[in-house]
């Protein structure tokens, strides 16, 4: 399931950036005799052509539900209620009853939950991303793992809302746009002396607070390889990505200048 689901992924993500009159052949050549990927292909085109697989219904529609956790109690956290739900996995709102704060766990489907090299890379990745301090990059407390071997980041909970959904409800401010920008340029900036590219910059990866701060999400997710050179691995999504980085060529930190600079213009021109 899981190198299937991934090769479905890869050719529905850059099917989605290419005309609807070439999809089809664009499929076709992709899965060459594999007649029955083919019409998985299509038919998960054909259901929501809008959304990235990476950010939501496709992989849904495709994957088996992650288990609800609402109402468990996690070692030290107890689950309230649940979030969001996307194609990396299912978000809830919990409480740290040692330490009395409301904080977010994050889920990984199963089918990266269970792969190992998976497993492995979101440690290693969720343990750099901690050490990120910065007031514009969403804190990471740690990486757990439930009785049933399901894996979970437990990070800070911010009330606030995402820039794509403040995109859906209209265009923004000037003001408001430059303040975000400056926010985002500012902790990727930070990120980038560390050594570590985020390599997935989009509106539904960066919140902004009540209070008007902005919080660069999901640092320590999983992400392309070194030394890729094929689409092959590759993370993110397609309408931000730099070309280098949908080519893979491995990414520096110049592919999320690329992808903050095609946000900044969603925001002034209300398009991609």
């Amino acid at each position: 399931m899981t190198d299937r689901w991934e090769s479905i992924q890869r050719v529905v993500i850059t099917a989605l950036g290419i005309d609807h009159d070439r999809r089809e052949a664009f499929v076709r050549e992709q899965c060459g005799d594999d007649l029955e990927m083919v019409s998985d292909v299509l038919s998960l085109l054909a259901k929501d052509e809008a959304t990235s697989v990476l950010d939501g219904s496709l992989a849904d529609i495709w994957m088996p539900p992650t288990r609800s956790y609402v109402g468990r109690q996690l070692g030290h956290y107890e689950v309230k209620e649940k979030l969001a739900s996307g194609g990396m996995g299912v978000v809830y709102k919990a409480v740290d009853k040692k330490l009395d704060r409301t904080i977010a766990l994050k889920f990984l489907h199963p089918h990266l939950g269970f792969d190992p090299k998976a497993r492995a890379r979101l440690i290693r990745e969720a343990r750099t991303a901690s050490s990120l301090d910065h007031p514009n990059i969403c804190t990471v407390y740690e990486v757990g793992e439930t009785s049933e071997d399901d894996v979970f980041i437990a990070m800070a909970f911010y009330d606030g809302s995402t820039l794509d959904k403040m995109l859906s409800s209209g265009l923004l401010d000037q003001a408001a746009v430059l303040d975000i920008v400056s926010q985002v340029s500012t902790g990727l900036s930070h990120a980038h002396a560390a050594g570590i590219s985020h390599r997935d910059i989009k509106p539904a990866n960066l919140l902004v607070t009540e209070s008007g701060l902005v919080k660069i999400l999901d640092f320590g997710i999983a992400k392309p390889e070194s030394g890729t050179t094929t689409l092959t691995g590759t993370v993110g999504t397609l309408a931000y990505m730099s070309p280098e980085q949908l080519d893979g060529i491995p990414p520096d930190p110049r592919t999320d200048i690329w992808s903050l600079g095609v946000v900044f213009f969603e925001m002034l021109a209300g398009e991609r």
